[in-house]
């Protein structure tokens, strides 16, 4: 930090010493003058990125999902808001929407990736008009191999995910915890123990795989701790998605859909892990903060 701070003055001197003929002089820290120029890169580029950052903050601070909700929100900041208000919709049907958007929704009992059978089908055509509404128009190609969400914006979910961890959220964290310690005690059971010490005696391929085939369910069980840890970080952020979803669609004033768990499976809006880790630490919407013409809805909600 302070060779950077330093940085601009060293080069007024150096680039003065240059002109007089004098070599480079060496402080053991920057030895030459392309050490001297990437270090000013550097000075250069963290100004550059502050500057961005109050443009953002600027922006972020006048919108009323930051005033009345996620300004309330422990170890959420200017950039990671930015990132939820440009990229995500309120008017999505359901929260699910926003999961296959960003990419963390499930496919086939597994978490959405980039593998081949993930992929969908897309088309290309040669104008802008839809076959669909013109049968004129003819397909120009297609690929198998297209993806159903945004590989930029998962990214920048995740920050948002391991940002609610590291600041120890008093309520997202502690889900995270909650689930990837169940998560835990299935692996550690002993029988399941039992059946992957079996399985790794065994040096028969053929055999092993068959085993394997015979015990496929009890060794989906045998997760390492890093895997343990994206899976409770990924349903925590599927969480907090929902989350998001509802108190935006409350601020907003808009009608508020039937969670796919209580529609479908006739259960309650909340996880055991939600009622676990506390409702009462759950994020609220703060009415009084908002505008009049948003603070109204709150009737509508009861809240």
């Amino acid at each position: 930090a302070l060779v950077a701070e330093s940085a601009p003055k060293q080069a007024e001197a150096y680039l003065d010493l240059k002109e007089r003929g004098i070599d480079f002089p060496s402080d053991g820290i920057i030895d030459n003058a392309t050490e001297l120029e990437l270090v000013k890169l550097y000075v250069n580029s963290q100004e550059m990125e502050a500057k961005e950052l109050k443009a953002i903050e600027r922006v972020v601070v006048d919108h009323p999902l930051w005033i009345g909700y996620l300004n309330y929100i422990h170890g959420i900041k200017y950039l990671n808001s930015g990132n939820c208000i440009a990229y995500l919709s309120p008017y999505a049907h359901h929260p699910s929407a926003w999961w296959k958007y960003t990419g963390y929704d499930v496919v086939d009992g597994v978490g959405r990736g980039q593998r081949k059978s993930h992929r969908r089908r897309m088309y290309f055509i040669a104008s802008g008009k839809s076959p669909k509404t013109d049968p004129n128009v003819k397909y120009l190609c297609y690929t198998d191999s297209a993806l159903t969400h945004s590989l930029v914006l998962k990214s920048r979910m995740w920050n948002i995910a391991v940002s609610l961890v590291r600041s120890g959220n008093p309520y997202y964290y502690k889900i995270y915890k909650l689930y990837g310690d169940e998560i835990k005690r299935r692996r550690d059971d002993p029988e399941i123990q039992a059946i992957v010490e079996e399985r790794d005696a065994i040096r028969n391929s053929d055999l092993k795989k068959a085993f394997k085939e015979e015990h496929a369910e009890e060794l989906k069980l045998d997760r390492t701790n890093k895997h343990i840890n994206a899976m409770a970080t990924r349903y925590m952020l599927k969480i907090f998605l929902k989350d998001l979803y509802i108190a935006w669609r409350k601020i907003l004033g808009l009608e508020l859909p039937a969670l796919y768990r209580q529609s479908e499976l006739g259960l309650s809006q909340y996880s055991k892990y939600e009622i676990e880790a506390g409702l009462e630490n759950r994020p609220v919407i703060h009415w009084d903060d908002l505008p009049p013409e948003l603070r109204k809805n709150r009737e509508k909600y009861g809240e």
